[in-house]
């Protein structure tokens, strides 16, 4: 459970995100428990509509055992993408669309995980300029923009 000895959620501050938009399966059961130790054990992850601030980003990208990270619709910007977070090592797909990021974080042009960042705020530009030359090292690095069918892979 997520409560402190006192009550508070200190020691899982994703628990307001599960507990009103993960709760329940099928058959009205919890499908997700959000315990001290979750970090060891969640491998995907899919949030879709669920507005995101800087904290539960930051709990996200903290999960140790996160394979696959798949945020859509979720208001990030760039100021609430929290700096200095790291590309978790056992991640291989990451999927940040239809957000609002102007920008493109260092850690990802660095990463060599699959990353798609279709339909956010990013200018053509800027997508493709995330290449070989700039330090992008990603399998596949996808970039379509304004919800369009033109889809850049570099």
């Amino acid at each position: 459970n997520c409560d402190g000895n006192d009550g508070s959620k200190s020691d899982c501050d994703f628990c307001a995100i599960t507990k009103d938009y993960l709760k329940l399966n099928d058959a009205g059961e919890d499908i997700f428990k959000c315990e001290k130790d979750s970090t060891n054990t969640m491998t995907e992850l899919t949030i879709n509509g669920v507005p995101l601030i800087k904290r539960n980003l930051e709990y996200i990208f903290a999960q140790s055992a996160l394979t696959k990270l798949i945020l859509i619709n979720n208001e990030i910007t760039d100021e609430t993408f929290p700096s200095g977070v790291t590309f978790p090592t056992t991640l291989s797909e990451l999927t940040i669309t239809n957000n609002k990021l102007t920008e493109v974080p260092d850690w990802i042009k660095t990463s060599e995980q699959k990353v798609n960042l279709s339909n956010n705020l990013l200018s053509t530009g800027l997508c493709n300029s995330i290449n070989g030359q700039d330090g992008y090292k990603g399998e596949e690095f996808i970039c379509s923009l304004n919800n369009s069918d033109d889809i850049n892979k570099l």
